[in-house]
């Protein structure tokens, strides 16, 4: 595996080690369906790879993950911890990261993951990776019927 280092590091490579033990809400998750979001063109011309939205399966699960097994479908939006293969920055041990860049060439990421129904086409469900985080922001700030919103970037 390896992290791509965009703007900071010029486009270049260096190997990257998964951690042995993924952290107690952690999900190993392999993406398969990854999509682009509006806020990709703020990076286009960054040298980043764009996307970050992305659905997969789980394939190893932290000791307190009881919503998943080896196998479901799952869904990761933006923020992770570690994205193997083709990210721009990677957080220091312990802490998480924003890599807006990772889902199209990502081949696996651990995250705190969520459900996707089996039923959802993944062209459908990965965008939705970033809609659904914007629009559930306006829903825990006590939007009431009747009151005005702007849901920006979806």
């Amino acid at each position: 595996s390896s992290v791509y280092r965009g703007v900071e590091g010029a486009g270049k490579k260096s190997p990257l080690e998964l951690p042995a033990k993924l952290g107690p809400k952690e999900t190993l998750l392999k993406i398969t369906y990854a999509s682009l979001c509006g806020t990709d063109v703020h990076i286009l011309a960054s040298g980043m790879a764009l996307g970050h939205e992305g659905v997969g399966v789980v394939e190893k699960i932290g000791s307190s993950v009881t919503q998943f097994m080896v196998g479901d479908r799952a869904g990761a939006g933006c923020i992770r911890k570690y994205i193997v293969a083709a990210i721009a920055s990677i957080a220091p041990k312990g802490k998480m990261c924003i890599a807006m860049n990772a889902a199209p060439m990502t081949k696996k990421i651990i995250t705190r993951a969520h459900s996707v129904p089996d039923n959802l086409p993944p062209d459908l469900a990965t965008p939705l990776q970033c809609a659904s985080a914007t629009t559930y922001s306006a829903i825990v700030q006590s939007v009431k019927p009747g009151d005005r919103v702007g849901i920006l970037g979806i």
